[in-house]
């Protein structure tokens, strides 16, 4: 009688929470389905063993995915919602990326970079012919963009490089070097002939930009540096001084 009843019970709950859900405006569903993503991203730092606070969106749009199969009303509402798949990150696979480029819209896009310095990490986001195809025909809709070094340091993949690129739409920029050396390397092309008339704010943790004219139109700049395992902090003055009077 007690199985009985728990289970007339525990279908009771489950209608309820069936008619509360279709009974939502589909503004407040939208709503919920981007929360629910929003709590599925996941700290990507612990997979690359550092302190930083880097965020991948591979969960998400896999929080994104399931919910658009849980029924015809929930699978419309997210792909009307452009929000749910406009952010990428390197440990995404080529197939993801390209379903969240053909939902997205024209919305601008979230891109996180954790693994730029050891594109062995993700070799597929990695691999030179992708990420050049990537970082060129979508560059222009980018609207924020994370790069962390990471402390494991590698040999990147000739080719990988983020130089002369058209950021028209880049608002906001953050920029983390975590390993010893505290400086990307000139080849990866950070900053270097990047176009970014619209960037108002930029971070940079343990990195001195090398200078860039487009630099006099930030009205948040927040810098911070300290120094590796109880050591001293070096820190290079003159480049220092290049990067902010350009």
């Amino acid at each position: 009688m007690d199985a009985t009843c728990a289970a007339a019970e525990h279908r009771l709950k489950a209608a309820q929470l069936r008619i509360g859900v279709a009974s939502l405006p589909n503004e407040l569903l939208t709503n919920v389905l981007s929360l629910a993503c929003l709590a599925h991203s996941t700290n990507a730092c612990r997979l690359l063993e550092t302190d930083c606070g880097a965020v991948s969106f591979r969960n998400s749009f896999l929080s994104a995915v399931r919910l658009s199969h849980i029924c015809d009303r929930f699978r419309r509402t997210a792909l009307l919602t452009h929000g749910l798949w406009n952010k990428i990150s390197d440990d995404m696979t080529p197939d993801m990326i390209v379903l969240c480029l053909s939902r997205s819209g024209g919305m601008p896009l979230e891109v996180s970079l954790t693994s730029l310095t050891n594109s062995g990490k993700f070799p597929e986001f990695y691999a030179p012919r992708h990420f050049t195809e990537f970082a060129l025909y979508t560059s222009s809709k980018w609207k924020s963009l994370e790069i962390i070094s990471s402390n494991v340091m590698a040999l990147t993949q000739p080719g990988i490089s983020l130089k002369n690129l058209d950021l028209q739409s880049l608002t906001n920029l953050k920029i983390t070097s975590s390993h010893d050396r505290r400086q990307l390397r000139p080849e990866l092309g950070v900053l270097q002939g990047w176009n970014t008339p619209s960037l108002h704010s930029m971070t940079i943790n343990q990195f001195i930009p090398p200078p860039f004219q487009q630099s006099v139109n930030l009205r948040c700049l927040r810098i911070s540096f300290r120094g590796f395992s109880g050591r001293e902090l070096n820190l290079n003055a003159q480049a220092f001084r290049d990067f902010l009077v350009p």
